[in-house]
């Protein structure tokens, strides 16, 4: 069987496993990269812990560590010893299991320690063992000396964290001991008949120890673990940058080309807006494919696939009344109902976080974009909250309507062709033509709440004029009507100021 490991594992032990993860942290280096983990043994057979004939020359062999893929398997519970392993397990003997390993394509990097007394050494340090994507798990064995074919150690340990898709900065496995089931024998000696037929290999327990209580406690009631296994990341955790986008894993359905990765989004393609509209998009607020980032997933109860996106990010959620606005990816928990392309909503089930390479936002005319089905917005919410707040007042205006408010000079210059198809970012992948303005606003944030509620107040001023003229500009019908209005409005001033001269 192979351990299921969580993030959320704490201190603690997990009797029915074959080996007890003690603590497992994780790290922020994601589970694409090659790593070196340094492991350490630390002996815990003692006369102390497994008073019962315990051996004046207890010793351990060396043992032998091993990186793998899942299509390998060193030793397991209910398993047959290989060659290797019954070597191992009866003389601690390293060398056929070695070969094994090195015969192996499912096999990476392994290292082998070095024999040691209990009454001399508690503790082995080992040489920095390589693993990579795909050889991420990990096995280890020693026989525990002398003894008939008892040994012990882990397997199928992985190291990587799936549902954070990282590697674990460190984790701590408590073992037990095992017998090989290929020599007979109840007590700690060697060079004993054969176990005939073989028999496959079960840890012990105090159901199934020698009838002289080899290996139990001091009262008899448990088998304490008889070593202690130690592995740490080598390298350091990198900046995680926190952006305000999607990752390259969220995917958008694109008129002509279908339901494309995010990453192959491109600025001109026409993404889907709504359940039938689909919009330019004319720019990126950001734009990285190699940023390291920190995503939250959000499931909703009928989606494929999770939505990934950045924390400040908005999407759509309809509230207990019924009405759809835009809030920060922060604020959906469990229950919220997420507004899909189709009209209908989607309960969450679950939000967790995930670190990923490569950082997306694209910009439509609308300000949304459907992604993953769930309808989204092109911005961020600068303050966490919804709705714009000045001081500790929360305004009517919502971050999504003053975020397309104040990017309405970017939309009037992408309407007139001047913008164009090639755009330029900054070194954190943030669009060109975004990176000053973002930064301003940051600065406003920063200030006294009067002034930056005086600033905010004239930025709203200024902008409202050109987004009405965009919206006269993008609706032909309205704008002809308002000019027939002026016309006729012009027409008949003209006339009455022409009777009054009379």
């Amino acid at each position: 069987m192979k351990l299921l490991l969580f993030s959320f594992l704490a201190p603690a032990v997990f009797a029915q496993d074959p080996f007890d993860v003690v603590s497992a942290v994780d790290s922020k280096i994601p589970s694409s990269q090659t790593v070196d983990y340094v492991c350490s043994f630390q002996n815990s057979w003692s006369g102390t812990n497994h008073p019962e004939q315990y051996p004046s020359s207890a010793h351990w062999s060396s043992p032998v560590l091993a990186a793998h893929s899942s299509a390998y398997t060193m030793w397991e519970d209910g398993g047959m010893a290989t060659n290797g392993v019954e070597s191992v397990a009866e003389t601690g003997s390293t060398g056929s299991l070695e070969d094994e390993l090195d015969g192996s394509s499912a096999v990476g990097d392994s290292e082998t320690g070095s024999t040691t007394f209990n009454r001399n050494t508690q503790t082995q340090t080992f040489d920095s063992l390589e693993m990579t994507p795909t050889t991420s798990y990990l096995s280890t064995i020693t026989m525990i000396a002398p003894s008939p074919d008892w040994f012990s150690g882990f397997y199928n340990m992985n190291a990587i964290n799936e549902a954070s898709g990282t590697w674990y900065r460190n984790f701590v496995i408590d073992t037990y001991p095992w017998d090989g089931g290929t020599e007979n024998g109840s007590g700690y000696s060697g060079n004993n008949p054969a176990t005939s037929p073989t028999e496959t290999i079960k840890r012990f327990s105090v159901n199934n120890v020698p009838t002289n209580g080899v290996f139990l406690s001091g009262d008899g009631t448990t088998v304490l673990p008889v070593a202690t296994w130690t592995c740490a990341l080598e390298q350091p955790d990198p900046a995680i940058f926190t952006p305000s986008c999607f990752s390259k894993r969220a995917t958008v359905e694109v008129e002509g080309k279908g339901t494309i990765a995010m990453d192959q989004l491109q600025i001109g393609d026409h993404a889907k807006i709504d359940d039938a509209s689909f919009e330019p998009v004319y720019s990126f607020g950001h734009h990285s494919k190699t940023l390291l980032s920190s995503y939250l997933q959000i499931y909703g109860d009928d989606m494929q696939h999770p939505l990934e996106i950045s924390k400040d990010h908005m999407l759509f959620v309809k509230n207990t009344q019924k009405s759809k606005k835009a809030v920060p990816a922060s604020m959906v928990k469990v229950g919220d109902l997420l507004v899909m392309d189709s009209g209908r909503v989607s309960p969450v089930v679950k939000v967790s976080t995930v670190v990923r390479k490569g950082a997306f936002a694209p910009f439509t005319m609308s300000g949304t974009i459907v992604v993953n089905g769930v309808v989204s917005s092109s911005y961020v919410s600068l303050q966490g909250s919804d709705s714009i707040l000045i001081g500790n007042i929360k305004t009517p205006m919502g971050h999504h309507f003053a975020a397309h408010l104040m990017t309405t000079p970017l939309r009037i210059m992408a309407r007139f062709g001047l913008l164009g198809t090639e755009e330029t970012y900054t070194e954190d992948g943030r669009s060109t033509w975004i990176a000053g303005p973002h930064h301003v606003a940051e600065l406003m944030l920063e200030q006294s709440p009067a002034l930056f509620g005086v600033t905010f107040v004239l930025a709203v001023n200024l902008m409202t004029p050109l987004l009405l003229v965009e919206w006269l500009w993008v609706q032909p019908a309205v704008c002809f009507v308002v000019a027939a209005a002026v016309w006729y409005y012009h027409i008949n001033f003209a006339k009455k100021n022409k009777m009054k001269s009379l």
